[in-house]
């Protein structure tokens, strides 16, 4: 809200709430509705406004002669109520010059004018309620138009400068003050994904995974409601991430800075809960040696065996400038977003303001200008330049040329996650870069899930490969070895915990972590024996598959529940008879289930849970005895009948 040390002497406007019009901090009444209109009106608007404008807007549908006399009786009235408030010069009318506007101490934030500058939690101050709250005119159905524009449209700054608020607060470690502004922001647009999405991260990261399935349901529901629709993919898929526990989903997550609106840092430092780095010491060295080698690097090995982790440790260790950022799994794919994002992360390092005249110099002209129109701040201190953008080719040519650019002055590593989620433009650049790395030596690392892929990839890798401009690192589980000092943090050189230990987890890098975890926390209570007898599935991962399950299609969780009878390594055949489904279901949910990581398909044509133990034993307890025993018996039949 304006405060009195921002009023001060003169007039000050109020627009949003119920709204009111001050002078010398006391109330200033004018008394005809219409001329309240008028005075809203300019206050909206930061330039002054051309008298026929106001004409059109106040008096539409009577002649212009007619309206002109009527704007200026309703300007001299104005002028005997508020003397002073309207400037009158040639055809233009506006505000006396000083004249404090809530939206527009409200717009200096979220459009960043020149006007004023504050803080956003002082800018969502100034909010004290919808646009004009209580006001219309009945004689201007154009006003009203122009009302319920506004109306909209602060709306959703007030709610997007509240989920930026509560990121800041999720940062400042203040949860509950980001609950808080978060519902507010859901209560202004209760139809819109975005505050979701950041109650369910919030959620996940207090541990609450309940309360993330709630808070994706509510939004389900209310948009099956209004609009017969479904929440978008890209929240569709940050759910179902936190539910099945996605490797590297802590370190993305970190990544959502406030007030950055594309959130790749160009020197990603992801710490992801957990343990220390261990068991990838050969995997490090691979990606050492190949430091020089240009080409490209890829990581690849399936959901939860730490590819982001060993991504993220690699860009720790660079001696250099690193560009890391991820792909997402966007609705409709936005161009070249991983690489600009991370350089926009670039631009505001120090490196880069020591570094910006010397490239300006040797970057050629055209290229400068597109990287100009991509990414502004490139060059904050030029804002008058004008600048254009080209064809996709040509933009690819001017970050490929800025990139070599760098390299001639830094070590440079290109680190891109989740390459499967990948955009067609980025992945035409990365293999513009990758074929042309041997000459520049620009070091480029990507992960891939092994059974995911977005199109293009494939070919692209084929194309590499074939070229000898591709080397990849496929990561499995952790080593035998690294299951001791996992175990070591619950009871110090007990052998017969550390077999145990690896027995349940099979040394699965996300599987050991957790269980680790849940091991020290019984332990508070009970004696380490008891748990190791009667120990079953982690509540974490139980609860994450739970909901998962329960997202499945009908008839994909009767595929599932299936699946789970007839074990890991089953077939087409053995799944089809157990399930009594038709083969076009079956390999219906047999699709959804690859697609949402619960299996994967080995060259013999079979299929495995992913982290069987934990997968296949819980999907096993969802299933109803009646049913199980019913599946079950249908398992027997078909093993001899064979």
């Amino acid at each position: 809200m304006v405060d009195s040390a921002q009023a001060g002497k003169g007039y000050a406007i109020y627009l949003l709430g119920q709204p009111e019009i001050r002078r010398d901090m006391q109330p200033c009444k004018v008394t005809r509705r219409i001329c309240r209109g008028i005075v809203f009106y300019l206050a909206a608007h930061l330039n002054a406004v051309n008298r026929e404008v106001l004409q059109e807007m106040f008096w539409p549908d009577i002649p212009s002669q007619t309206s002109s006399h009527n704007l200026s009786q309703h300007m001299s009235e104005i002028s005997k109520q508020a003397p002073g408030l309207i400037i009158k010069n040639g055809s233009y009318y506006s505000l006396e010059e000083g004249t404090v506007v809530d939206t527009r101490l409200f717009d200096a934030y979220f459009s960043s004018s020149t006007l004023v500058d504050i803080p956003l939690r002082e800018a969502l101050r100034s909010y004290r309620g919808d646009f004009l709250d209580g006001f219309s005119l009945d004689v201007s159905p154009e006003f009203n138009d122009w009302y319920m524009f506004c109306l909209e449209r602060y709306r959703a700054l007030y709610a997007h400068g509240l989920i930026e608020s509560a990121r800041q607060h999720r940062f400042e470690g203040e949860p509950s003050k980001a609950f808080a502004e978060l519902r507010s922001a859901i209560n202004v647009d209760p139809f819109a994904e975005e505050p979701y999405r950041e109650l369910m991260i919030l959620w996940y990261e207090q541990g609450d995974l309940l309360n993330v399935g709630r808070a994706y349901r509510k939004l389900e529901e209310a948009l099956v409601l209004e609009f017969d629709a479904s929440p978008s993919r890209e929240t569709q898929h940050l759910f179902e991430s936190i539910m099945d526990g996605s490797a590297g989903l802590s370190a993305r997550l970190d990544l959502r800075r406030p007030v950055q609106p594309l959130s790749f840092s160009a020197s990603q430092k992801t710490t992801l809960q957990g343990f220390p780095f261990i068991g990838r010491e050969s995997e490090m060295a691979f990606l050492n040696e190949r430091r020089e080698w240009g080409g490209m690097l890829l990581v690849s090995g399936l959901s939860g065996t730490g590819k982001t982790r060993l991504l993220s440790e690699y860009v720790k260790a660079w001696d250099g400038i690193a560009l890391h950022c991820s792909c997402d799994d966007l609705p409709v794919p936005i161009p070249l977003l991983p690489i600009v994002s991370a350089l926009r992360g670039f631009f505001a390092e120090p490196q880069w303001l020591g570094l910006k005249q010397q490239i300006k110099r040797n970057l050629h002209p055209l290229f400068w200008n597109e990287m100009r129109a991509l990414t502004p701040e490139i060059d904050n201190d030029d804002l008058n330049a004008t600048a254009s953008l080209s064809d996709e080719y040509h933009r690819m040519q001017a970050i490929q040329q800025l990139l070599v650019e760098i390299s001639r002055h830094y070590r440079l590593m290109i680190a891109v996650d989740d390459l499967h989620y990948i955009d067609s433009s980025t992945l035409s650049l990365l293999s513009l870069i990758a074929l042309s790395n041997k000459d520049y030596g620009i070091t480029l690392v990507t992960t891939e899930d092994v059974f995911v892929s977005a199109p293009g990839v494939a070919r692209v890798k084929d194309y590499l490969m074939a070229s000898g401009n591709l080397h990849v690192l496929s990561l499995s589980v952790l080593p035998r070895s690294c299951v001791k000092p996992f175990s070591d943090l619950i009871d110090k050189d007990n052998a017969t915990l550390e077999q145990w230990l690896f027995d349940y987890t099979k040394a699965n890098p996300c599987v050991l972590v957790e269980t680790t975890k849940y091991i020290i926390e019984l332990q508070k209570a009970t004696d380490l024996q008891s748990i190791m007898s009667s120990f079953k599935i982690v509540p974490t991962f139980k609860s994450i598959i739970a909901t998962k399950y329960n997202t499945l299609f009908v008839n994909t969780r009767k595929v599932v529940d299936a699946a789970a009878v007839c074990g890991d390594g089953f077939s087409l055949a053995m799944l089809a008879f157990v399930s009594e489904l038709t083969w076009e279901s079956v390999l219906e949910g047999i699709d959804e289930l690859v697609t949402k990581g619960y299996i994967y398909e080995t060259e013999d044509n079979r299929y495995w849970f992913i982290q069987s133990n934990v997968t296949r034993e819980t999907t096993y307890e969802l299933i109803s005895s009646q049913r199980r025993d019913w599946l079950e018996a249908r398992k027997h039949e078909y093993l001899t009948s064979e």
